[in-house]
């Protein structure tokens, strides 16, 4: 029989280490929506959302302007919930 592997530990960083996280993210994007390119409304995404164990890691985020970050939120069925 296999045996099911642990779940390794999403990292979550406090507030001023995640703060600082998130502006080396939009530094990093060259502060523009990674989808559209818009430069306004930016927020950072988690790629593997927090509820679903994604990390504060620079690899799990993106830049993403205020729009396609609740269109990603929406095909991940995250807002199911709150439309219904």
């Amino acid at each position: 029989m296999k045996q099911i592997p642990a779940k390794s530990p999403r990292l979550r960083l406090d507030a001023d280490a995640y703060r600082e996280l998130h502006r080396r993210i939009l530094e990093r994007d060259d502060w523009r929506c990674q989808v559209c390119g818009n430069m306004r409304n930016l927020q950072v995404h988690h790629l593997k959302l927090r509820s679903r164990s994604g990390g504060d890691e620079e690899q799990n985020l993106i830049t993403l302007c205020a729009e396609c970050h609740e269109q990603a939120h929406q095909k991940a069925g995250h807002y199911k919930a709150r439309l219904q």
